[in-house]
């Protein structure tokens, strides 16, 4: 049966505390401590439990206590790449119970649901360690089409690099190193987490379920694969940006050497010679010296008309825009 309570029927789950099937208490958002405690009180989570589960964020990691095992893993969503959000989600999973605490509402663990409404595969003929597991997969599974934009943004980003080495595609590098930097801190203990629950024996993972969680360990090793592979990804395209530029920085200089290099010799004739001549018509002109003045401004209006034309005098600007979002 599944059914929503509110904070004022807290007290009512009491009577699920001891039933022999298994029940899983989702609790979403973290702002009434009162009903978190009540909650905990309940289904006897260990206080030290649930001062982590107030306290966000924590790393990832597994505890075992004298009849439950407490997990508390991360969330990841993409509602706007390159930028991603990370959410503690903390698994208290008893004999018969699992009580799950979320720090906010929504989450990636529909599927779940779905599958404990219509009897999909074994996780209604399976206990609460399943139950667990399977919220762990969830979460770890997550992770793919996020990096599967994050694949597709890269992608994108390349081409600009490679087409428009500009300092905003520079800042877009950056951001989506500084997400890839997010997901590795949060999925590297989640790997720690898993091995432990495989290796450690505990009352309440019991080892019909340890193929599945090495499933999972294996999951969370491929997400950081991806992860590094990603990373090394985005060196090299810094790695491109500053080739980019410098071949850039080697054109503007070739096109100035060869205009220096046609006014060298002129300016060594004049500076040898300069207006030494007896018989220069200019000198007798009335407007000789305002013509003069008139050849200077129109000289340097013509050379920065031909800088501005060739793009060097303008901050070119690129924006990296993503053409799809992440799917929760």
């Amino acid at each position: 049966e599944e059914r929503d309570v509110e904070n004022s029927q807290a007290s009512s789950l009491a009577e699920f505390r001891d039933r022999k099937s298994v029940t899983w208490v989702d609790v979403q958002g973290l702002g009434d401590v009162e009903i978190l405690k009540e909650v905990g009180d309940t289904f006897g989570v260990h206080p030290l439990a649930l001062e982590d589960v107030v306290n966000i964020p924590q790393r990832p990691k597994a505890e075992e206590y004298d009849d439950s095992v407490f997990v508390i893993t991360c969330m990841i969503t993409a509602p706007e790449l390159p930028e991603v959000e990370v959410e503690q989600i903390s698994i208290f999973v008893g004999s018969n119970f699992v009580v799950s605490f979320q720090e906010r509402y929504g989450d990636v663990l529909e599927q779940v649901r779905n599958r404990i409404r219509q009897g999909k595969g074994p996780i209604r003929k399976s206990g609460a360690d399943y139950l667990a597991y399977a919220l762990m997969d969830a979460v770890i599974d997550a992770y793919y089409p996020v990096l599967e934009d994050l694949g597709e943004y890269l992608e994108e980003l390349e081409t600009v690099v490679i087409e428009h080495p500009t300092p905003d595609a520079l800042q877009a590098i950056y951001r989506v190193r500084r997400e890839l930097l997010v997901l590795r801190r949060s999925i590297f203990p989640q790997r720690e987490l898993l091995s432990a629950l495989i290796r450690d024996e505990n009352l309440i993972f019991r080892d019909s379920t340890t193929p599945y969680l090495r499933d999972c360990y294996d999951h969370c090793a491929q997400v950081i694969d991806v992860l590094e592979t990603y990373r090394e990804i985005c060196g090299g395209l810094m790695d491109v940006y500053l080739s980019g530029l410098s071949n850039k920085m080697n054109e503007v200089m070739k096109v100035l050497t060869i205009i220096a290099t046609i006014f060298i010799p002129l300016s060594f004739l004049a500076g040898i010679y300069g207006m030494n001549f007896e018989h220069m018509p200019e000198l007798h002109y009335k407007w000789s010296y305002p013509l003069f003045w008139v050849v200077i401004f129109s000289v340097a209006a013509g050379m920065l008309f031909f800088f501005k034309k060739l793009g060097w005098l303008d901050r070119e600007e690129h924006p990296v825009n993503i053409s799809k979002t992440s799917n929760d």
